[in-house]
């Protein structure tokens, strides 16, 4: 893969940590680092057995636009045969270029853009230069592929089957904010396992800059997601606990498994 990966292992869940290097634009725009994420999702299936890791439990994580990368990256590898991660987890990510453009109908679109052009860790004119180097002379084109901005793909029914379960989220005050919930409702509309938390009152990367209990939130969020897909708790232990309580008396594990 292109430059190195910083390998390491931390956590509650005991696993490996691959933070690989890719390409920066404007020297790089799209796809060299799409390219790189691929490669290093790859190099990861490929080389996790020597790592003492399960290549069938990966897990993509990204934050603004790592986390924008990181949903090309997940579009990328099941249209071209690489590896499946177990999951993606993104956080406020940078998914479509056309963020902050003027639409149609001479407003600037979506309304989160209208609404807060000066969120001061992610203002509107950084997400217009940011997309401007990635896409130069190529944002808001209707031929930019979702491989390069992964929000194209909410415009297509069908754009995002066959994803991995997606974990999102965004601020209540943020430019990112609606292409974030429409990617989410993107995923459930073509059948996809998607978790969103939209945090009311907070800004772009909340947890550095917003209250104590959004950071908390967050990350007893990530971590209850993380739980989940890594230790999934069998079903029938639920319905025997509500057995058990009585809590529905005409409802018994026999019955149940007769349903």
């Amino acid at each position: 893969m292109p430059g190195r990966a910083d390998l390491g292992r931390r956590g509650r869940f005991g696993g490996v940590v691959v933070a690989p290097e890719y390409r920066l634009a404007p020297e790089h725009p799209a796809p060299a680092a799409g390219e790189d994420c691929l490669a290093a999702l790859t190099w990861a299936a490929e080389h996790a057995a020597d790592y003492g890791a399960d290549p069938g439990r990966i897990v993509v994580v990204g934050p603004s636009g790592g986390g924008g990368l990181a949903a090309c990256l997940a579009l990328a590898a099941r249209d071209r045969g690489g590896p499946r991660a177990l999951g993606y987890l993104l956080d406020y990510p940078m998914l479509d270029d056309r963020t902050g453009l003027v639409g149609p109908d001479g407003a600037v679109q979506p309304p989160s853009a209208r609404q807060y052009p000066d969120d001061g860790l992610w203002p509107a004119h950084w997400n217009d230069w940011a997309w401007e180097q990635i896409l130069p002379g190529r944002r808001g084109d209707p031929a930019v592929s979702a491989h390069d901005a992964a929000g194209r793909a909410v415009d297509q029914p069908g754009g995002l089957v066959g994803l991995p379960p997606v974990f999102l989220s965004v601020a209540g005050a943020e430019t990112f904010r609606d292409e974030v919930v429409a990617f989410a409702s993107a995923l459930w509309r073509d059948g996809g396992d998607c978790e969103l938390h939209v945090w009311p009152g907070a800004t772009h990367a909340m947890e550095y800059v917003s209250a104590t209990w959004l950071r908390d939130g967050l990350e007893t969020s990530r971590l209850s997601w993380l739980t989940r897909l890594l230790r999934p708790e069998e079903p029938c232990i639920n319905l025997a606990r509500v057995v058990e309580e009585g809590t529905f008396p005409t409802i018994t594990l026999g019955a149940a498994g007769r349903g």
